[in-house]
């Protein structure tokens, strides 16, 4: 039986286990400690197994667990040691078993010790292998893990410095639009201002053809001024983190917007219908009210001649977002821009727009935008438009001051 011949050495096991642990505790070398381990199971579990049945004792086939401790807790080179160790003390056991003068088999087991020897081979075999296969396993799992740990720290580096160019170059294009708005405005004025002044003082002695290029310089030069406040009102709306977000009482901003197109509407001859709004929402008060403005004053431009302009404003509240529509019963779109009306300089051709910078639907796409928001028009040539965009729920007021003059964008 298992303890017959001889008594286990539960002293010695329990002293080397705590050195063991204060070796490890001190140097916290996984190759010197798990060596250490498998040191004093061999020489506690071999000498004993001598004396419990050699190539037949149960403490000799529990020194199959040094291969695994081996590959498992030191690596893989001292696995491979620990398993040739433990096949040539197999080998060494059979040898005497086969030229001792007393057999432990006539006595334990009816098999000879071929059998054994075999057995504790192929046990020794099987079990290196499936460790060396999981170990191999989990060193492949490592090093792609750490492969892609390198490649995404590679990564955030390279994007920290396409931000850093991208912030500096943001810097420099707002800089250069607020400079170059400055230094083409007064030559263009000039133009326009003189052109003006011409017309008035010798406009009627000025022959036909001279008088409509005079007037092509005057309205040459108003429309260039509009392009470049459209171009420099685009470049000054930045990105979501200079916004300033507050509580908005929607129908009395809807209401302030009306009203400070009412000239137009009253030109027009439009009605203004106003329902179904939320009670606050969180949003730049400013930039949003350049989109309000911008999609009512489009309707308003683009009326039928003979048919009464109707405006309807309404929205409605989705699980992430509010949405607001902007309807009119005007000419609608043309169907061979609808799908790029939104892009900067995309224009409609018609004579009602002949004013036009193709720049105000491009900044109100960019201000929804800042607002993680969507926007979209569904339209019929001839049937009216309508827009539809949204505002997120989840935007916070940041409480922060205008970082440039929005002021001058609803001017």
């Amino acid at each position: 039986m298992f303890f017959t011949d001889n008594e286990f050495p539960h002293s010695i096991c329990f002293i080397g286990i705590g050195s063991l642990l204060f070796i490890f505790k001190k140097w916290g070398s996984f190759i010197i400690s798990g060596n250490l381990l498998i040191v004093l199971l061999v020489a506690i579990l071999l000498p004993f197994s001598l004396t419990t049945g050699g190539l037949y004792s149960y403490d000799f086939l529990a020194l199959l667990v040094v291969p695994m401790l081996g590959f498992l807790i030191v690596n893989r080179f001292f696995g491979f040691f620990w398993t040739f160790f433990m096949v040539a003390t197999s080998f060494g056991l059979h040898y005497l078993e086969l030229n001792a003068v007393v057999s432990y088999r006539s006595g334990i087991l009816d098999n000879d010790a071929n059998y054994y020897l075999s057995l504790t081979l192929f046990l020794y075999v099987l079990i290196t292998s499936c460790v060396a296969i999981f170990d191999k396993g989990q060193r492949l799992i490592i090093d792609e893990l750490n492969f892609q740990r390198d490649l995404l720290h590679k990564n955030k580096i390279e994007l920290e410095e396409k931000e850093e160019e991208l912030l500096e170059s943001n810097a420099s294009l707002k800089h250069f639009a607020h400079v170059a708005s400055h230094d083409l405005k007064q030559p263009i004025r000039t133009i326009f201002s003189f052109g003006q002044l011409l017309q008035r003082d010798i406009g009627d002695t000025l022959s036909k053809d001279h008088q409509m290029y005079l007037d092509f310089i005057i309205l040459g030069s108003k429309q260039l001024q509009n392009q470049v406040d459209s171009i420099l009102n685009h470049a000054k709306i930045g990105s979501n983190k200079d916004m300033n977000l507050e509580t908005v009482e929607v129908l009395p901003f809807v209401e302030n917007v009306v009203l400070k197109l009412q000239q137009q509407i009253i030109e027009s001859g439009a009605k203004v219908t106003i329902k179904k709004l939320p009670t606050e929402i969180i949003a730049s008060k400013i930039e949003l009210s350049l989109v309000f403005q911008n999609i009512i004053s489009n309707g308003i431009k683009f009326k039928e001649p003979d048919v009464p302009l109707e405006i309807k404003i309404t929205s409605k509240e989705l699980p992430t977002h509010y949405e607001f529509s902007i309807a009119d019963n005007g000419v609608g779109v043309e169907p061979d821009i609808i799908d790029k009306i939104f892009t900067p300089m995309v224009k409609s051709y018609s004579k009602q727009n002949a004013d036009g910078t193709g720049m105000g639907l491009a900044t109100c796409e960019k201000i929804i935008k800042r607002h993680q928001g969507t926007i979209k028009v569904v339209s019929e040539q001839g049937d009216g438009a309508t827009f539809i965009f949204t505002i997120s729920k989840s935007l916070k007021p940041t409480g922060k001051t205008l970082e440039f003059g929005y002021e001058e964008l609803v001017s």
